[in-house]
């Protein structure tokens, strides 16, 4: 629970959490790793509702505690991945009534995604797609640093964001 008035952040508690963990040495009971796991999951979503919204520094801070909970960056690029092209299928299915089902998106993700959706424009989307392709076809070619281009692609989504 995180109260919405508290001064603390996902992150501050995450790194307590983390310290208090590596200070007491001890082994974490299961249940504590499904709040952690809630936590990774739910810190996804936000990060890639904030990249959406334009918002650099939280979608930054959001990636480094995606990162400090274990989650593989692979998995976060796949997720980004997941997220735009699911929004430049919305935009091109705008209007479309069986929209959702072409989709292949639960009710949930395509009314959540539907208005992000509309803001952004069909341009802004495919330039966002083609980065995402450039970032993938330099880690597949080359040893690149994936945390700085992962750093680098989440500025560059972020800053098209209507």
């Amino acid at each position: 629970y995180l109260p919405k008035d508290g001064e603390d952040t996902l992150f501050d508690i995450d790194e307590k959490l983390g310290r208090l963990i590596r200070e007491s040495g001890e082994i974490i009971q299961e249940s504590d790793l499904a709040v952690l796991g809630a936590i990774e999951k739910r810190t996804i979503f936000r990060f890639l509702d904030e990249i959406t919204a334009g918002k650099t520094p939280e979608s930054l801070r959001s990636l480094d505690l995606l990162r400090a909970s274990g989650l593989e960056e692979a998995r976060i690029f796949a997720m980004m991945a997941r997220q735009y092209r699911n929004l430049t299928i919305l935009k091109t299915l705008a209007g479309d009534p069986s929209a959702r089902k072409k989709a292949g998106l639960s009710p949930y993700e395509y009314d959540k995604l539907v208005p992000v959706a509309r803001r952004f424009s069909s341009e802004a989307l495919l330039l966002a797609n083609e980065k995402i392709y450039d970032v993938e076809e330099r880690a597949k070619r080359l040893p690149v640093d994936f945390s700085g281009e992962l750093d680098a692609l989440t500025v560059e989504l972020a800053r098209l964001a209507p």
